[in-house]
């Protein structure tokens, strides 16, 4: 890794960082900070992968849902018996539960061959013609109508691994998917086609990488290469001569995305879907061998130098879409802290509210599986080497945006001024994720400590300074809401609080046990909330029952967190499946001593029905009441009382559980934020 993005994204954005880091969190907070933020997975080019996990989320949604979509394979044959027996086998190699039937075609003088070629058979034991009809025939007569989805195929074409899955889960996800084109690569790995015709790959080698972020994302396209593509059935059966269609992709692309165009339906690329064009050099032209391509130094060719300012700027997307810029100071990262959910189920809203969204984390890190994850939502990722800088990036394109949401204050506060001087068609909106201010005071509160207080001062002066200069600001509760409107009463705040599916109880009472802690002990609060209930309340507990345990999940644990193991107290570190724990346990303990904004470890709980014991700061603006839908402790004595009334009593458990869902559904489910960011958007 290259020593000034090690330093960049390890050390913060300025020398305060650092000295609030080493405030409140030591020397050991800080060396935490820097080792878990300099461990970024990528690959050994600092570029995102193309292989491995990327496909995990497309080849499990086939496999839940691969029985309700049939598929048609039409292979059309070009007379080479070498590169049609290559591309069945490809095909039949895939592992999919999507079902699909593979069909031959081939034009003979005027007329349409074609047969059916069942899994036990070879290229050379099907008889060709096996049926022939007239080329005029009509599509909606063809055989291989009874299948959902039809894929055309040219046999010059290698399909890659759960390529067909990727297919099938796309027109799954996105219901007005009309036709889904595959990234088509040549054999030197560069792309034959991008998704928009603006970003021609002829144009250089960044626009022809399929690992550019312009690339990798899927989205609304263009055009698609017409070697490989889908296409529903009742769009394949509204065309009339397949003659023309099936002899020439250029045609049969052009003429199936008109139909879905005119039919409402959309144009989409899926980079998953993966495919090899056989023999065939970057110039289109069948049998030019890429190594003759390169020698003979063609000036459209992929190795082409491109112009910097091209490879900074912005892929055109439909007109009419609003464009949405969102920056955060890392990569989202669902499974470790409650922030990056959030914000991965805003980016979903965004989309599902047809925005076209850009996301980058402040330091351009790309690493897997989380980049993946934005992509198979239709989130272009900025990332290195493709991009040099945020600050960059919007000079450059600023001007397309029209909202350019900045998470949390350090990113605001640098790009704000860029924000406010380059995106000029754009709202600009600081989206705090939680107020640090508050949650500093008030740990300077508990310390009684003055640099602390000193530094809570300065971190208020800033987020005020940025909430003033925003066009609108985002919290995460109505009590900062309520602050807001006393420190800043001409701000324009709106709420936009966690977003959680609600998954509900999947066990009773009777068959749970234990105690559970999920928190990443990044965040300096977990890593006190932990010790406090460990050292002073835990304690308590175990006088009256001595068989509970504490599991602690959470990644990052310092060496004062492992300490605390013993027979009762498990510390798991960082799980990547949490459901299972919520299941088993009997209750969820958030003991937090300071903090701000809502807290994701209380959220989840409720989420699945785990009741919560929760100190005063660890409830706030969650619309939960002590008694009902959560048990509030905030002294150790009290603290442990609430935990043992919960653990022994089955009818106050099943109340808040009850209380708690309710609660979830009615507050942080996607409906309420989807009310705000449609007023937005």
């Amino acid at each position: 890794m290259d020593i000034r993005r090690f330093v960049h994204s390890s050390f913060g954005l300025s020398v305060l960082c650092f000295v609030r880091t080493l405030a409140f969190e030591g020397w050991s907070g800080f060396w935490r900070r820097l080792y878990s933020r300099s461990l970024i997975d990528t690959d050994a080019s600092g570029v995102l992968s193309s292989t491995g996990d990327r496909n995990e989320d497309c080849v499990k949604a086939s496999a839940e849902h691969g029985e309700t979509v049939g598929v048609s394979i039409l292979l059309i044959v070009t007379g080479k018996v070498v590169s049609s027996t290559a591309c069945i086998e490809a095909v039949r190699s895939q592992v999919t539960q999507a079902h699909f039937d593979l069909f031959l075609v081939q034009f003979h003088n005027a007329h349409l061959r074609w047969s059916y070629l069942p899994d036990s058979t070879g290229l050379n034991e099907v008889p060709l013609p096996e049926f022939s009809i007239e080329a005029d025939l009509l599509a909606h007569d063809a055989p291989w109508l009874s299948s959902d989805v039809v894929v055309l195929l040219e046999d010059t074409v290698v399909v890659q691994p759960d390529w067909l899955g990727a297919l099938v889960h796309t027109f799954e996800r996105y219901e007005r998917a009309g036709v889904v084109g595959c990234q088509v690569l040549y054999s030197n790995g560069k792309m034959e086609c991008a998704p928009s015709q603006d970003w021609d790959c002829s144009r250089g080698a960044l626009s022809s990488d399929p690992r550019h972020s312009r690339n990798t994302f899927v989205t609304d396209a263009d055009q698609i290469c017409g070697d490989v593509f889908a296409v529903r059935r009742e769009l394949f059966s509204g065309i009339g001569s397949l003659q023309a269609v099936l002899t020439s992709s250029l045609v049969r692309c052009r003429e199936l995305i008109r139909l879905a165009r005119l039919e409402g339906y959309l144009v989409i690329y899926q980079p998953e879907a993966k495919a090899v064009l056989m023999n065939q050099g970057p110039s289109g032209n069948a049998g030019l061998d890429d190594r003759d391509w390169l020698s003979r130094g063609s000036h459209s060719g992929p190795d082409t130098d491109i112009d910097s300012g091209l490879a900074e700027g912005l892929l055109d997307r439909i007109p009419g879409r609003l464009q949405v810029l969102v920056v955060d100071k890392y990569m989202v990262r669902p499974d470790r802290d409650s922030g990056s959910l959030r914000l991965e189920n805003i980016l979903r809203l965004l989309r599902e509210l047809e925005c076209d969204v850009t996301f980058a984390a402040l330091n351009l890190e790309a690493p897997e599986p989380y980049v993946s994850r934005l992509q198979l939502l239709g989130v272009q990722v900025l990332c290195r080497p493709f991009f040099s800088s945020v600050k960059k990036y919007m000079e450059k394109s600023g001007h397309c945006f029209d909202v350019v949401i900045l998470c949390r204050a350090d990113v605001a506060s640098a790009l704000m001024s860029t924000a406010k001087r380059f995106c000029k068609n754009a709202q600009v909106v600081f989206d705090t994720v939680d107020l640090h201010y508050l949650r500093e005071f008030r740990l300077a509160d508990l310390r009684k400590d003055r640099l602390s207080r000193l530094l809570a001062e300065l971190r208020r002066g800033q987020e005020l300074s940025l909430i003033a200069q925003a066009d609108k600001t985002f919290v995460v509760s109505p009590a900062e809401e309520r602050l807001l409107a006393r420190e800043a009463p001409l701000a324009n705040v709106r709420v936009v609080s966690n977003i959680h599916n609600v998954y509900g109880r999947r066990r009773s009472f009777s068959d749970r046990r234990d105690l559970l802690f999920i928190g990443n002990f990044v965040h300096p609060p977990n890593v006190d909330a932990v010790c406090w209930f460990a050292e002073e309340v835990f304690p308590l507990v175990l006088t009256r029952r001595p068989e509970i345990k504490l599991l602690v999940i959470g990644s990052q644990a310092p060496r004062k967190i492992l300490a605390q193991q013993s027979s009762n107290i498990e510390v798991k570190g960082f799980v990547p499946d949490v459901v299972p724990y919520f299941t088993h346990c009997r209750l969820s303990v958030a003991p937090l001593r300071y903090g701000a904004g809502v807290k994701g470890k209380v959220n989840q709980s409720l989420a699945h029905g785990l009741p919560v014991v929760a100190t005063s700061v660890a409830a706030e603006g969650m619309f939960l009441e002590d008694g009902v839908s959560v048990l509030v402790g905030d002294d150790p004595a009290r603290f442990a009382d609430q935990v043992l009334r919960a653990y022994s009593d089955e009818a106050l458990w099943t109340q808040l559980s009850d209380a708690g869902l309710a609660v979830m559904q009615e507050h942080f489910g996607f409906a309420s934020a989807r009310r705000v960011l449609a007023e937005l958007v």
